[in-house]
Parts: C-alpha cells; sequence; structure tokens
C-alpha cells in the first residue's frame, strides 16, 4: 500500500541522508495488518546499510518476548513489489550523481 508515498520519502530524504532505508512490520491490530518505517542515517563511514544494523543492542539478562536482533533484521526484507519500487527511486538517485 501507499507505494507513491514511500517512492515520494525516498526521493525527498535521500539528498539529505547518507542511508535511507525502509522496514517493515506486522501489527494485526493495524488497519492493513503492516506498518513500515523509513529509516534515515548520516554516514559514520562504517557500512553502506548501518541502517540495518541495531544501533542499541537489549542487554542479555532482558527477557524480550518479541524483539530480537535477528527480527530487526528481517524487518528490512521486503515484499517484491515493495523492494521493486524501492529500487527504482534508488536507481534514479544513482542515474542523477552521473
Amino acid at each position: 500500500m501507499h507505494l507513491e508515498l514511500i517512492q515520494g520519502l525516498f526521493r525527498k530524504t535521500s539528498p539529505i541522508f547518507a542511508n535511507v532505508e525502509y522496514a517493515t512490520t506486522q501489527v494485526p491490530t493495524y488497519p492493513c495488518g503492516q506498518i513500515g518505517f523509513l529509516m534515515c542515517c548520516k554516514t559514520d563511514g562504517k557500512t553502506p546499510d548501518q541502517c540495518r544494523d541495531p544501533v542499541r543492542k537489549p542487554p542479555e539478562d532482558m527477557p524480550l518476548h518479541y524483539y530480537s536482533n535477528e527480527l530487526h533484521s528481517a524487518a528490512f526484507v521486503l515484499p517484491a513489489f515493495v523492494a521493486r519500487a524501492i529500487a527504482k527511486v534508488k536507481s534514479e538517485k544513482g542515474s542523477q550523481k552521473t
């Protein structure tokens, strides 16, 4: 849903931030069951996809029922149609640099 909105946000934030990524999670009580997050990061030179790496990890003695580092990373595995829409915007950004 709202692919045009997601693409527009990518276009507006990409010139401002070094790395822009989109993630999703499932929330059964939300009207369509899925919520998306636009993650924007300034670069620190470590890795091109640093938005995907959790900045802070929960202490090992904190018993979380839902969140895990693996779940965090999996949030960036997108449905194919969303990945294609985002790839289109990223390729536009790349072609503008040349």
